[in-house]
């Protein structure tokens, strides 16, 4: 603070540093912070406007496109030559600057959903063919005194390990499809461990549920109409 700092030819003034401000993504949010400098044209007022486009915050209270014809004729009075454009809240320009990953966020989020529905009708429906299947078995183990518990556990066990072999083949898919989604990310890396735990979880209870049915049929078997079943 209160250094001098030189650019540009002997015949400009030293700017002094007035302050350190923090990370700036002037190119999205998902790069990188890059080195910014803003300089003052307070502290060289002699110095004209340069070819770029000079960029103005202003924080208000209330609604800020109240202030814009005001702010249009306080720049007018200082450069009569200069147009006012491209004026947005913040807001605005933070919800356009993510419009790009924000469909892809929700179209891969509709790819997911429909997954897991597919996931939980294809699990129901190869656990209601297994116990059709294994009808006749079940009604002999019901006939020869299988608690109502025991045959819950035989669907389940069975359900149990369709979908342990799927979710190690869907993490291991996973792994090795995530470094193309580094740059969709933002805040969060594509080995997030708190994904990779909450994803088998979900798809773990998705697949509870899709088994309670054909497991809860299968505690129905007559254990006398069963044996006699082809």
């Amino acid at each position: 603070m209160g250094q001098l700092l030189a650019f540009g030819g002997d015949d400009e003034s030293p700017w002094e540093v007035v302050g350190v401000v923090g990370d700036v993504r002037h190119t999205g949010l998902a790069t990188d912070p890059e080195a910014v400098l803003y300089r003052s044209y307070r502290q060289n007022p002699g110095r004209p406007l340069s070819n770029e486009r000079p960029q103005i915050a202003i924080r208000v209270d209330g609604d800020p496109g109240s202030v814009v014809p005001f702010l249009r004729e306080a720049i007018t009075a200082v450069y009569p030559d200069a147009a006012l454009g491209d004026v947005m809240t913040m807001d605005s320009r933070l919800s356009a600057s993510v419009t790009e990953p924000r469909f892809n966020a929700i179209l891969l989020s509709v790819f997911g959903l429909t997954a897991l529905a597919l996931a939980g009708i294809g699990i129901y429906g190869v656990l209601a063919h297994a116990v059709s299947q294994r009808r006749h078995e079940i009604g002999v183990r019901a006939a020869l005194g299988a608690l109502r518990r025991d045959i819950l556990q035989l669907v389940f066990c069975q359900a149990g390990s369709i979908v342990a072999l799927g979710l190690v083949s869907g993490l291991l898919g996973a792994l090795a499809v995530t470094r193309f989604l580094d740059n969709l990310l933002f805040g969060v890396t594509a080995t997030d461990p708190a994904t990779f735990i909450a994803a088998p979880v979900l798809l773990a209870v998705v697949a509870a549920l899709a088994s309670y049915l054909p497991a809860r049929r299968a505690t129905r078997v007559d254990p006398v109409v069963a044996p006699r079943h082809e």
